[in-house]
């Protein structure tokens, strides 16, 4: 059930009436969780050392969430210096007169989704681990199944629709 409803905070963000605006938030939507399970990979297969939760996923490290942490930050940011210049390179489109905002937003945004994406992570693991499937499916052999692929982006449909409907609506 959790699936569903958390992928319908998706459906407002594409609608949005200032495109850019909706390009962005699923841009971010999307960016930052996969630059959080790229950055935990790489740190944590390099520098990981002490276990995040071995009970219910016993490769996840302490280091490799930090290195998700600053992966997603550094990707919410470039999202915001590249749709604040977009306005400028395509002047002529009015509808693309919009201010991206304050700079630290993206930095929490960046935060605050990856913890998000790592929790959506851990509860998707979670609940493999109680129903003993090792994956969700055959899809994507050797990824998990389909909801392994969509659960950090799930988690952080809601981080993105609160800041793009609800804070900045």
């Amino acid at each position: 059930m959790y699936p569903g409803f958390l992928f319908a905070l998706t459906l407002p963000l594409q609608d949005q009436p200032d495109k850019l605006m909706a390009i962005m938030s699923l841009g971010i939507l999307f960016a930052v969780p996969l630059m959080g399970d790229v950055g935990a990979y790489l740190v944590g297969s390099k520098w990981g050392k002490h276990k995040l939760c071995p009970a219910i996923s016993p490769h996840k490290t302490i280091e490799g969430a930090v290195g998700g942490v600053v992966f997603s930050v550094a990707a919410s940011v470039l999202l915001s210096h590249i749709a604040a210049r977009i306005p400028d390179a395509f002047h002529k489109y009015e509808t693309l007169r919009v201010t991206v905002g304050p700079l630290w937003h993206y930095y929490l945004l960046g935060i605050v989704g990856s913890v998000f994406s790592q929790f959506g992570d851990l509860t998707a693991s979670m609940i493999k681990r109680f129903c003993g499937e090792k994956d969700f499916g055959k899809l994507f052999p050797g990824h998990g199944g389909m909801l392994d692929r969509f659960d950090s982006v799930l988690f952080m449909s809601v981080v993105t629709y609160a800041y793009f409907i609800v804070l900045r609506g």
